[in-house]
């Protein structure tokens, strides 16, 4: 769904991870996997916050979209 909304928008998707990929991530990995990743998908609100505190840390932009089921 995610992907397709990407789509839909005209935004390029290279790469999904999902909350439970994200869950089994240490710091550090998801901090390399960040910058081949467009969608994080079923993404708890507390794997949302560690999301974004680990991508702050690169120095880069960061940025959500909230869709409904």
């Amino acid at each position: 769904m995610a992907s397709k909304v990407c789509s839909d928008i005209g935004v390029s998707c290279s790469g999904v991870l999902t909350g439970a990929q994200v869950e089994a991530l240490g710091d550090d990995a998801l901090e390399a996997a960040i910058p081949a990743t467009t969608v994080f998908a079923r993404i708890s609100p507390d794997q949302k916050s560690r999301i974004i505190k680990v991508a702050r840390r690169t120095g880069k932009d960061v940025a959500f979209l909230v869709t409904g089921e």
